[in-house]
């Protein structure tokens, strides 16, 4: 166990009592066996007929982080796990962490991204993954939704996105995104590239990539949406609602990300 100072963070926890019986292991076509196999990044169990998927952070700007993250991807229209505060007990020892109930809805099917790993060439086109959603499911909502979340994780600077985390739902032949997750190493300025090896890679300061952007108008519409985003807001709503307590420090860093990110996206696309 970590050394997190769980009582700073909130004295709100959900408390979900005794899950030694509940731990639920299970093969899945889309989740990695690290998540529903292994319990090495967290584990899913099963409550009142309710399936959650529980993990454990170890550092309370990661708590931050990812719950601030899903309120990002929420006024994207970027559909998200939501999570919440809980405390557990396994073998008589209590757990912090967070929750979240399953997030797939059973009258859609899923799939990853990895799907269409055969037909992309980041090296000669880095932003081919648009195209390929638009020949393959041209009427439908992904095209703008994955424009949003391009501009969404490079406007967080998020650097931990994985290909297995990009999931799309499927009904009557209208593809949507999934559900987006993970959160926790974003809003940190880096100076690395956006992207997922071999899918796609955002980096306005390189000239075709820039053309691209610019040329697009959809995905410059997205990238207008993340300017209005605001952080004050929603770290509010993070204190109201989840009980979460934000230091006048932690929140005066994650503000500034947010004015030097939306200041840097203004600079580059002239907006």
């Amino acid at each position: 166990m970590t050394n997190v100072d769980f009582k700073n963070i909130t004295k709100d926890w959900l408390d979900f009592g005794s899950l030694d019986s509940n731990v639920k292991k299970f093969d899945d076509l889309v989740i990695p066996r690290r998540y529903s196999m292994e319990m090495q990044h967290g584990f899913f169990f099963q409550k009142d007929n309710i399936l959650y998927h529980f993990k454990v952070l170890n550092l309370k700007k990661y708590y931050i982080r990812e719950l601030l993250g899903e309120l990002v991807s929420e006024s994207l229209s970027i559909p998200t796990i939501k999570c919440n505060l809980a405390r557990i007990k396994m073998n008589n020892k209590d757990f912090f962490g967070l929750v979240s109930e399953w997030a797939r809805n059973p009258s859609y099917s899923y799939f990853s991204i990895e799907k269409f790993r055969s037909q992309l060439d980041v090296s000669k086109n880095p932003l081919k993954i648009l195209d390929v959603l638009e020949d393959n499911y041209p009427n439908s909502i992904i095209n703008q939704e994955f424009r949003n979340f391009l501009a969404r994780d490079y406007f967080a600077h998020e650097l931990d996105r994985k290909e297995d985390e990009i999931t799309f739902q499927s009904k009557n032949q209208e593809v949507s995104f999934g559900y987006l997750c993970d959160y926790e190493f974003e809003f940190y300025k880096i100076n690395q590239l956006i992207g997922i090896e071999n899918y796609y890679k955002m980096d306005l300061e390189n000239e075709s990539i820039k053309r691209r952007v610019l040329s697009d108008d959809r995905l410059m519409e997205s990238f207008r949406k993340v300017l209005k985003i605001n952080f004050l807001n929603l770290l509010e709503q993070l204190e109201t609602q989840k009980k979460i307590n934000i230091t006048k420090e932690e929140k005066d860093n994650l503000l500034e990300f947010q004015l030097n990110s939306q200041k840097e996206i203004r600079r580059v696309l002239s907006l």
